[in-house]
């Protein structure tokens, strides 16, 4: 249960995320058209984009319960308690959420009041990008009503989802005229974006000689000591002979024990917000290209090699330079709302208060639509 409600929530994200990046209450939701979250200067907010990440919090949320306390945990109970634990200054988790979802509303507010001012506006392309993703995402999932019913589970419908894509471009549009090749901001030459991205992120392979307790196989009579040795020596051995030219894709499929390895054997992209183990990532940051390295970690040993990180296939022009230049957005985005009244919808945010969604029926409403799309996805795989 808890792999299929992660992996349809990694779905509709990553449908979602392909350009960066309703109904009555009692299903957890609200029509957008017909409620707002806000109003400035008499324009009205409406609510789709907060019902969307509200949705993904609680989501995530509910994943962690069915795998920490099981699928008979009282969900809704269960999430309140959790969403209800204060903090030293008083505030609670529902109100953290609450205070990150409307300042996600003042983002998009003024990104798109700033595009308004450049004269940034969705073209015929850009529509029929919205058009083909929806398309490509209704052939997906089998049909126009299983989209529309996991889109329900987000709280958002069709519209709504037309408006997340479209906030999504003009965010886009909106970089690229402040720190394009020929920003406004800034004027820069996508070999700088390039050399910026090299400099912050780093791939590397590893070959894992672990010695985690967990995952010792001790031989008749042989200590943890000894075997820590044995291990320690195969990995100087290994060290030993990559540094020396022999062939290290071939020693990491005989020796490495990281499976991580098997499914991006590439190497990992490695970068200052990434999480892996302390010595591990200050190593990947800290070699040059082409440099081998042994390191000691709570894992084991890890005979480290740093490549090309183009190789991964990973760069985006557009994704480093929001990285590159994110600072200085997020002060020309603060600017924006200075002096800017948001008059928030209170019959509105109490109905979407985190404390008060009913958990449980959007639970079912998400097996109900993943274990239809999961026959959707058997049958394509069976033709």
């Amino acid at each position: 249960m808890l792999k299929r409600i992660i992996a349809l929530t990694m779905t509709l994200i990553m449908a979602l995320s392909v350009l960066a990046g309703c109904s009555s209450m009692t299903a957890g939701r609200i029509d957008p058209i017909k409620n707002n979250i806000a109003e400035v200067s008499g324009e009205i907010i409406p609510s789709d984009t907060y019902q969307y990440y509200l949705s993904n919090n609680l989501i995530n949320y509910a994943a962690n319960i069915l795998q920490y306390y099981g699928q008979n945990a009282n969900m809704t109970d269960t999430l309140k308690q959790i969403l209800s634990q204060a903090g030293e200054d008083g505030s609670t988790i529902a109100d953290s959420i609450k205070k990150s979802l409307m300042e996600q509303v003042k983002y998009e507010y003024a990104v798109n009041a700033l595009c308004e001012s450049y004269n940034l506006k969705l073209d015929a392309t850009d529509e029929k990008t919205i058009s083909d993703n929806i398309e490509a995402s209704i052939k997906q999932y089998g049909s126009e009503e299983n989209f529309s019913d996991l889109l329900d589970v987000f709280m958002i419908d069709i519209d709504g989802y037309k408006n997340i894509m479209a906030n999504s471009i003009r965010y886009q549009k909106l970089v690229l005229h402040l720190f394009g090749e020929n920003g406004i901001e800034a004027k820069i030459p996508a070999q700088e974006v390039k050399d910026h991205y090299a400099k912050n992120n780093s791939l590397v392979k590893h070959i894992l000689i672990d010695t985690q307790a967990s995952t010792m196989k001790l031989a008749t009579g042989e200590t943890t000591d000894e075997y820590i040795a044995k291990k320690k020596a195969l990995a100087e051995d290994i060290y030993k002979k990559v540094t020396n030219g022999e062939d290290y894709d071939a020693l990491l499929k005989k020796y490495g024990e990281d499976p991580g390895m098997t499914s991006s054997p590439k190497g990992y992209v490695v970068n200052a917000s990434s999480n892996y183990v302390k010595e591990f990532q200050e190593a990947a940051l800290n070699m040059k290209v082409g440099e081998y390295r042994l390191v000691k970690s709570d894992y084991g040993y890890h005979v480290m090699y740093r490549d090309d990180v183009f190789k991964a296939g990973e760069f985006d022009d557009l994704t480093e330079r929001i990285n590159y230049k994110s600072k200085e957005i997020d002060e020309i985005i603060a600017n924006k709302l200075k002096n800017v009244d948001f008059k928030y919808n209170d019959k509105t945010l109490s109905k979407l208060d985190p404390l008060n969604i009913d958990m449980s029926k959007i639970i079912n409403k998400y097996m109900e639509v993943s274990e239809r799309l999961e026959k959707v996805n058997t049958t394509k795989e069976s033709k």
